[in-house]
């Protein structure tokens, strides 16, 4: 926060800094359901990556 941000955000008025903090939260919440999906998509992505190879290797004939 930067030293005119800091003065202005002194004299904001108790409605004001609510309505900033829920609209912080609001975007916080969206961020950490957004970053949440992309952990499940990896989590994902490796486990059908792992099926694959799993089942490349049960394809593949044994060597005697």
């Amino acid at each position: 926060m930067g030293a005119s941000t800091l003065l202005i955000w002194m004299g904001a008025t108790s409605a004001q800094e609510k309505a900033y903090l829920e609209q912080w939260r609001k975007r916080r919440l969206a961020e950490e359901r957004h970053e949440g999906e992309y952990l499940e998509q990896l989590e994902r992505d490796a486990e059908e990556e792992q099926r694959e190879t799993e089942e490349a290797s049960q394809a593949q004939p044994a060597v005697a």
